[in-house]
């Protein structure tokens, strides 16, 4: 699972690392989205203000590892 973080609400802090441009961030954002599906990996958008996406993030990583934790029905 991909966690992939939108750049939609997130104010841009020139760290002298990387490109700040709006419409450069909103298109590596819809090309880590397409290549995630094109690969059949799966992948949520986590959106929202940071204590929002960081509950989600959360919730995801306590449902997959819930799956990781159950066994299948015994053999008959």
């Amino acid at each position: 699972m991909y966690l992939v973080t939108d750049h939609v609400g997130v104010p841009w802090q020139d760290d002298g690392l990387r490109e700040g441009d709006l419409t450069l961030r909103a298109s590596m954002t819809e090309w880590f989205t397409s290549e995630l599906t094109a690969a059949h990996h799966p992948w949520a958008l986590l959106t929202g203000t940071a204590a929002q996406r960081l509950r989600l993030a959360i919730r995801i990583a306590d449902q997959l590892l819930g799956w990781r934790t159950t066994f299948a029905d015994p053999l008959t």
